[in-house]
């Protein structure tokens, strides 16, 4: 990251993204790597959250129609949801949890339906040790023919990720948390089959944005490529090592009750006197 800032300075901006254009693609490569994607399905933005604003706005919500998501979810989110469907005369549904605390599939698989314009989960809610069971939760959606957005922004790094293997249609990340890059960094996933039921909330060419930070892809990409070459398999196991190796707490042995003997009051009266003299 220095290095391009240094020829940024050096020769101005537009010379040293040019110069760094095979790096740049490096970037998409490797966080399609990351998820399981292809580069070309992979967008690049300043952070997670607008990249899941620019995934959700995208889809068309109907009149009558429902997205249905969990009890954990980020409350960004779930703003976001109860502001679209009243604007579409829609519908926001949570599913309840089961005695794990996870999103209950039970549930959501008799809530799933011809109505279901959206199924939206966060993998790993921001606070606690939950994963949701995405790959289940993509089976459901598949089933009902719903949209499924991932919000993958505590899971992406700290763990495997396979878009394939969960099942979803639209997946966002974050590079500042578990894959240890540049904060001004997220990413959006989209299946290409899945362009035909969004339409995207901002139309606009690519120089109306152009002021894209280069040395924060750079870093991007080196963290992402860091993450892989690690192996998030290793990765994970270290995440979790902490909570299967913590000692636990020792047990205080059990403390038995011995009264204390009463005091006889003559009989203690009578030793004082002879103590005493007198």
């Amino acid at each position: 990251m220095t290095a391009q800032l240094r020829r940024e300075a050096e020769i101005g901006g537009y010379e040293a993204a040019a110069e760094a254009q095979e790096a740049i693609a490096a970037t998409y490569d490797a966080i399609a790597e990351l998820v399981g994607g292809r580069s070309e399905e992979i967008a690049l933005f300043d952070n997670a959250t607008h990249a899941w604003n620019a995934a959700f706005y995208s889809v068309r919500l109907r009149p009558g129609e429902q997205i249905l998501t969990g009890r954990a979810e980020y409350g960004s989110n779930v703003l976001a949801y109860w502001q679209a469907a009243e604007r579409a005369g829609a519908e926001v549904v949570v599913v309840p949890n089961d005695e794990h605390g996870q999103l209950d599939l039970a549930a959501l698989e008799r809530l799933a339906g011809e109505r279901t314009a959206l199924i939206g989960v966060s993998h790993v809610p921001t606070s606690g040790g939950l994963v949701q069971p995405a790959d289940q939760i993509g089976r459901i959606a598949r089933g009902c023919g719903a949209l499924y957005l991932l919000d993958a922004t505590q899971s992406a790094g700290q763990f495997p990720v396979d878009v394939d293997a969960i099942g979803c249609d639209l997946l966002t990340g974050t590079g500042r948390k578990f894959l240890r890059g540049p904060r001004g960094t997220g990413f959006l996933w989209l299946r290409t089959a899945a362009l035909e039921k969004l339409d995207p909330f901002v139309a606009e060419i690519g120089s109306a944005t152009w002021e894209h930070s280069h040395v924060n892809v750079l870093g991007l990409g080196a963290a992402v490529r860091q993450a892989l070459d690690l192996g998030l398999e290793q990765i994970g196991q270290r995440a979790i090592a902490p909570g299967i190796q913590a000692p636990q707490p020792a047990r205080r042995p059990a403390r038995r009750h011995h009264p204390r003997p009463r005091t006889d009051p003559l009989r203690h009266r009578h030793r004082q006197d002879r103590q005493g003299g007198g």
